[in-house]
């Protein structure tokens, strides 16, 4: 074993120990052509299950850059327009300047929208409600007078590109940026309990 393997061990089992997660892994490419690989842990704390190759961890707002170049890829054909309305295809956000939230304002965050819309915690609620109360939000501030980072915004944008191409957003991403780029092991949307490996916890669950 190298020194740098050893030295990317003791890095990710310092993390582990100190519970910054129940689970890690990491891959270096050296100068010397070298890929050095070191897995840590488990699947979660409550699963025994160790991280290994075949296991997939979630990129969270990582994933914003794969949804923010579909729709690019979709406004340089001609299919969206970045500063059209997008209340002319999809409402997004209520009150003083909702209706004048363009696509440009949702990726870049000057949508006015707030930072945080926990619908998806609420029990019981279908998906298409879910759908209606996270785009029904009231804004924090008018559309493109401040920057406030929203995950709601790239949530809209996602939905409408669904709406204008008929396709989900898994497809359109997979179709777009994770098959041509040849990411074999990245996958778009939910995945297999059997190979994800836990984000955080949360107590609602």
């Amino acid at each position: 074993m190298s020194n740098l393997s050893i030295q990317l061990d003791e890095i990710l089992h310092c993390g582990a120990a100190d519970r910054l997660y129940s689970g890690a892994s990491a891959a270096v490419f050296t100068p010397q052509d070298q890929l050095i690989f070191s897995y840590v842990g488990t699947h979660a704390y409550a699963d025994g299950r160790g991280v290994s190759a075949t296991s997939l961890f979630d990129l969270a707002s990582v994933s914003k850059a794969f949804v923010a170049t579909t729709i690019l890829s979709l406004i340089e054909e001609g299919t969206l327009d970045p500063e059209q309305r997008v209340a002319e295809i999809l409402q997004v956000g209520t009150g003083d300047g909702a209706e004048g939230i363009t696509l440009h304002h949702l990726l870049t965050h000057t949508a006015g929208l707030p930072g945080d819309v926990f619908v998806w915690k609420e029990p019981g609620l279908s998906l298409e409600e879910r759908w209606v109360k996270a785009l029904a939000v009231p804004l924090h501030s008018r559309p493109d007078s401040i920057f406030h980072y929203a995950c709601i915004g790239y949530i809209a944008a996602g939905r409408i590109a669904e709406l204008v191409t008929g396709k989900s957003l898994v497809d359109l991403v997979t179709e777009r940026i994770i098959r041509p780029l040849e990411l074999s092991r990245t996958q778009f949307g939910p995945v297999s309990r059997e190979i994800a490996v836990a984000t955080e916890v949360e107590s609602f669950i």
